[in-house]
Formats: C-alpha cells, sequence, structure tokens
C-alpha cells in the first residue's frame, strides 16, 4: 500500500481527546478520493492511514450480491412504504452506520460533519474539550468485552492536566453517569439463563435485572462519551447542557474512585523545544507528532553545536500524531530504511520508510513513558533498533492501532481500523508497550531523570546492545 506525503496522525486504540477521545497517538492522513462515495483521511487519536487511488468498494461477485441487496430493499422501501420517507441523505447515513456497528469495534464508527472538524482541527494541533489523548482499553468480562476510556496523556495546559487527570486513568463517569464499556443486557441475559435453568433464585435474577436497567436509563453511551469530551458542542446540549462537568475515575494504585470538575477549553499542542544539558549534551523535547513537528526537529538538529556529546530526545507524554512527521524524524535521527511496519488485513504487511539521511549521527538517548503512545511509540522503537538509541523512563503505553477517517461527499465521515504497527524487526507493542532499555521509577525528580539520560549517553556502546522489548507481531 503506498501512501501520499501530507496526511496527518495522532496515534492508543488511542483517540485524542481534548474532550474524549481514544488517543494514545493517532495520525491522520489524507487520502484519496473514492468514487462519488469517499475520501479517505487520517482520524486523530491514532495511527491513521490513507490508500492511495483506490475506490472504497467492494469486489468482484460480492459487490454485486451487496449492490444486488440494497438496491432491492432501497427500490421496496421507495415503493412500498405508506408514511413519509426520509431523506435519501438520511436513510444512506444510517445504512453506513448500521454496516459499521456489525464490525463491534468501538474505534470504527460514523461522524457527523461537525464531529469530523473536530478530527481535522486536531491534526493541525487545535483541540476542543478536555484536551487529553485517550484510547479505549479492552478486557473480558464473563465471555463479553468491556471497553474503557484510558486517558494516554494529557495535553500540557490542557483543561486534563489542569484537573489532574495522569495517563493510564480509566474515566468510568461522566456526570454521574456511567460509561457504557459493554451492554448490560449481557450480563442480564446470563443471569436470565441461569434462573431458566434453576441456578439461581428470582432473588438474584431481579437484581440482575434492576442492574441493567439502572445503567442503561443512567448511562451515557461510550462513542457518545467519547465525542462529549473531545468537544462536541451539540452533544454537549443534548448530555451536559452546562459550561463543566464532573469525571469519575479509577486510578491504579487506588482503590476508591476519584472525582475531578472539568471545564473544557480550546488547546493548542505545544511546538518543539529545546535546551542545553550537563557535559555538552543537547535536548529536544517533541510533545506530539503534529503536521510540521519533522520540519521543527530538521531546523532543531542542523542547529546543534558542533561540540554536542549527544542528543536526549524527549517523547514523555507524546500520544502520537502524524505518520508523515514520524517517518521523517526517524530518518533524520536513524537514515533511510524501514521504520516501522503495518500488519493489515489478512496479515499482510506493509513497511513504512524513511525517506530522509541521517542529519544527526552522534549518541542519542529516548525519553518514555506511560504517555508515549502510537507512532512516537513507532518512532521511540524504529531509533532504537536502527538509530542506536537507548530507551530511557518508563513502560510506554501501547497503542498500535492504525484507525483511518473516510470523508463521504455530504460532509460526514467514518472511522475504520485498517491495521496495526509492529516495530521494523516484528517487536508488537499493541496492549503491552515497549520496555526502556534503561527503567527509571514514576516521580523520579526531573533533575535526576535527566542526569540518567546524560549519562546513558557516554555508556551508549554497552547499554544500547539490548533492543526493547514490546511481544510478537
Amino acid at each position: 500500500m503506498q501512501r501520499r506525503r501530507g496526511s496527518f496522525l495522532f496515534g492508543a486504540g488511542v483517540v485524542l481527546a481534548t474532550g474524549v477521545a481514544f488517543a494514545g497517538g493517532v495520525r491522520l492522513r489524507q487520502g484519496h478520493q473514492a468514487p462519488r462515495t469517499t475520501t479517505l483521511e487520517a482520524a486523530p487519536g491514532r495511527a491513521q492511514v490513507a490508500e492511495n487511488g483506490h475506490a472504497v468498494t467492494p469486489r468482484g461477485s460480492e459487490a454485486q450480491d451487496l449492490g444486488g441487496t440494497f438496491e432491492t430493499v432501497y427500490a421496496l422501501v421507495k415503493e412500498q412504504y405508506y408514511d413519509k420517507l426520509p431523506t435519501d441523505t438520511k436513510m444512506s447515513q444510517s445504512s453506513v452506520k448500521l454496516m459499521l456497528a456489525a464490525l463491534e469495534d468501538p474505534n470504527s464508527y460514523y461522524l457527523e460533519p461537525e464531529q469530523r472538524s473536530l478530527f481535522e482541527a486536531e491534526a493541525q494541533g487545535r483541540f476542543s474539550g478536555i484536551g487529553a489523548a485517550l484510547s479505549l482499553q479492552s478486557t473480558k468480562t464473563n465471555g463479553y468485552t468491556d471497553y474503557k476510556i484510558t486517558v494516554v496523556a494529557p495535553l500540557p495546559g490542557s483543561p486534563a492536566e489542569k484537573a489532574g487527570l495522569k495517563p493510564g486513568d480509566i474515566i468510568t463517569h461522566v456526570d454521574g453517569k456511567w460509561v457504557l464499556g459493554y451492554d448490560p443486557l449481557l450480563s442480564f441475559a446470563k443471569v436470565a439463563q441461569q434462573f431458566q435453568n434453576r441456578e439461581v433464585d428470582e432473588k438474584v435474577y431481579e437484581k440482575a435485572r434492576t442492574s441493567a436497567r439502572d445503567r442503561i436509563t443512567g448511562g451515557i453511551r461510550l462513542h457518545a462519551a467519547e465525542m462529549l469530551l473531545r468537544g462536541d458542542k451539540l452533544l454537549a446540549k443534548t448530555i451536559a447542557a452546562k459550561d463543566s462537568y464532573s469525571l469519575t475515575v479509577q486510578r491504579k494504585g487506588q482503590s476508591a474512585p476519584l472525582k475531578v470538575e472539568i471545564t473544557p477549553d480550546t488547546t493548542t499542542a505545544p511546538t518543539l523545544a529545546s535546551k542545553s544539558l550537563s557535559g555538552k549534551a543537547s535536548y529536544l523535547k517533541l510533545p506530539y507528532l503534529s503536521q510540521g513537528s519533522d520540519e521543527a526537529v530538521a531546523t532543531a538538529l542542523k542547529a546543534l553545536p558542533a561540540d554536542s556529546a549527544g542528543l536526549v530526545l524527549d517523547l514523555r507524554g507524546n500520544p502520537g500524531g502524524s505518520f508523515e512527521a514520524m517517518q521523517r524524524i526517524a530518518g533524520l535521527l536513524a537514515g533511510r530504511g524501514v521504520v516501522a511496519q503495518e500488519v493489515g488485513q489478512a496479515g499482510k504487511k506493509n513497511n513504512l520508510l524513511a525517506a530522509d539521511a541521517a542529519v544527526f549521527k552522534g549518541p542519542l538517548t529516548v525519553l518514555v513513558d506511560g504517555g508515549t503512545a502510537s507512532t512516537a511509540e513507532a518512532l521511540a522503537a524504529c531509533l532504537s533498533e536502527r538509530g542506536g538509541a537507548t530507551l530511557v523512563g518508563e513502560k510506554t503505553f501501547g497503542d498500535a492501532l492504525v484507525q483511518g477517517m473516510y470523508r463521504m461527499e455530504d460532509g460526514s465521515a467514518f472511522t475504520l481500523i485498517t491495521g496495526k504497527l509492529v516495530s521494523s524487526k516484528g517487536v508488537a507493542w499493541s496492549g503491552v508497550g515497549l520496555s526502556p532499555q534503561v527503567a527509571v521509577a514514576s516521580g523520579t525528580p526531573e533533575s535526576e531523570l535527566l542526569a540518567r539520560a546524560v549519562a546513558t549517553l557516554k555508556s551508549r556502546p554497552q547499554v544500547a546492545a539490548t533492543a526493547p522489548t514490546g511481544g510478537k507481531g
């Protein structure tokens, strides 16, 4: 699959939530124009890809069967339905929504034109909502999948950061409404079957029924919660018609849930920052992979002192972003070659390449933590495998999903998961993260952490011999 330049990314399973999204690192890609129907772009919050030049249509006899069935039903509805018909646009949108719902994948969904605009703004580094990269993390519970909105990384200066949200926090309630990560009727159906088989008594049955009913009537749909936190103003008026709302959060290591008040606002993703460290080491902080961040890195690398003792690249809290930016930065630091692999349908692998020659060839240390996700993880893995870098810090988030956004002619769009990323050597980090070669405990003072990073530059030949670990691709 070839990709055209000019697309953008965010990178968790992850979506950026300047409100809620799942985030982790997403990349938005500009893509092809499919005949009459769609344009594929990248959806924010996750690694995103666009195919180049192919129509989004079924193939062969399968296409004929699908088209024939749809046309038959459509014609019968138009000719036979007794009451006033909805518009063709509304019927087609409903068809798209149901088709995506059949995937049973919460990361593949329909977007109204206003929601699509939020995604496109995020690709430019402008976020509405709580200003955090979010991800949907799944767990198996009694045979069904439960999805949880998880904070990947609050953007600096965002409402999420000001409210104290941290990477790994799970948002369970919005204004007291339970986020419906699974259908409560699934758990009730099991109890109902047990009751029918006389395995449980009526008291247990009634309790399960009441619990399911209360969760449904007092809950908020997963996607609605995501878009609300992402800054969907129309949805906010119907769900939480006020300027701020409360979030109930589960935090690792704390038994009691936390409640935080948060006021949505506009957050602009920070730009590249640089400074000098002790021992003539140079430091670059890359908080987000937005369009243009590769140019900023290229300029900064060319401006490094000739006698620089090495470079510390800080990817902590970077949820991902533009694929093109990630690929170019990888080339600037590791040279031409394979940056990562995208594993798509039927396990087919596609190499993501860096076309730029290396600008910096000195010792390199990369700082990572639990907020490093998606394409930022891909960049870290590449620099470790091909650029001789040492990863220092904490295990990364573990988001490798590739999510595309397809724009429709009516201004709406839909997102679709098209694959997962693995490193150039096949290391998979989806769901497990990347383990740094030099682990530094959470909460370590910044001065001490940077001192460790500088020390690692000097011991690079010994430390960097071990590749980062994740899972098997």
